[in-house]
């Protein structure tokens, strides 16, 4: 069918892009490789000066317990024997940890910029976050009091405005102030749509129970099945006008819908409301951080694989693109 041929022409470009961007990525690999290797060889020096040097003190201080080291030590009893040895060993620590936690740094500030420059008109800000007053509309968050963010990508992709970012959503336990549990950990995205959405769509993907959960939170919304979802459980579709809905919820917005929630590893959550597309989708993982010291910038792709999960993103307003929009 004509659809399906447009599917598979954009999924094709996709993965011409995919391969292009893994082409830009490939000098800022290099380069994040080379100071992988520098750093583990490092840290490993600092590893076994740590080793020798908790050696070192374990002695010092079974000599000092047993008064080798003269009366006035032994006099001390624990803070020599016990207290300074643990002090040392966590200064130790720290010390031979360093390596790591700087490449971490290293691969934020650098390797991150980078795959928002090879995706075009895109910008990162580690600190940033998505404006929660955009989101309210949306009616999709739960009751949270903290909001944190991070990994914040943003710009613009074929006229459409694209914002994406890394979000824990937090409530208190008592509601004073006390401790609080994590409501949502995962990705949040906000896409411009380039047409009037004049109701609310709500998408669910994750084959739970979805009418309980809808009907305890979104008032006023009916059922509707758009093309291409009979029989298709995962995916459970609300609105407020079910004519506007069908128009947006084209099989191939649904069909990457489902595949980037399947990237991420969990259920997704939209909503079309206000000329926008929010999208929550759950992830426990650190979905933007440094690959290990022991394994190879190239090998474990991680770069590339953020890339990816950010065309996974941009695939779905291929899959508005005007020729397709209804309005």
């Amino acid at each position: 069918s004509l659809a399906t041929e447009e599917a598979e022409l954009i999924a094709a470009a996709m993965t011409s892009e995919t391969v292009g961007l893994d082409a830009r990525l490939g000098p800022t690999l290099e380069d994040l490789d080379r100071d992988r290797r520098a750093r583990r060889g490092d840290m490993l020096f600092r590893i076994a000066v740590a080793v020798l040097g908790a050696g070192a003190l374990a002695v010092v201080s079974g000599l000092a317990r047993v008064g080798a080291l003269g009366p006035a030590l032994q006099g001390l009893g624990a803070v020599v024997s016990i207290g300074l040895p643990l002090a040392a060993l966590g200064l130790l620590g720290y010390w031979a940890n360093l390596p790591r936690r700087t490449y971490r740094a290293t691969f934020k500030s650098r390797a991150l910029p980078a795959v928002a420059a090879a995706l075009g008109d895109f910008h990162y800000d580690a600190a940033g976050k998505i404006l929660p007053q955009r989101l309210a509309g949306s009616t999709l968050l739960p009751a949270h009091e903290g909001y944190y963010s991070e990994d914040l990508f943003f710009g613009h992709y074929k006229g459409v405005e694209v914002a994406l970012a890394e979000v824990k959503l937090t409530r208190e336990l008592d509601g004073q102030g006390g401790p609080s549990s994590t409501v949502f950990k995962g990705l949040f995205v906000l896409l411009s749509t380039q047409r009037k959405v004049s109701g609310k769509t709500v998408v669910k993907c994750d084959g739970g129970a979805v009418a309980t959960w809808l009907a305890g939170t979104f008032g006023g919304l009916e059922r509707v099945t758009p093309e291409g979802l009979h029989g298709d459980r995962r995916i459970q579709v609300y609105t407020t006008d079910k004519a506007e809905a069908r128009a947006i919820l084209t099989p191939d917005l649904l069909g990457r819908m489902t595949a980037l929630a399947d990237t991420l590893g969990g259920g997704l959550q939209a909503a079309f409301y206000d000329d926008q597309l929010f999208i929550m989708a759950p992830n426990e993982s650190d979905l933007f951080e440094a690959p290990s010291l022991f394994t190879a910038v190239a090998e474990d792709s991680g770069m590339v694989r953020i890339a990816a999960e950010l065309r996974d993103v941009l695939s779905m307003i291929d899959a508005m693109a005007p020729d397709r929009r209804a309005g």
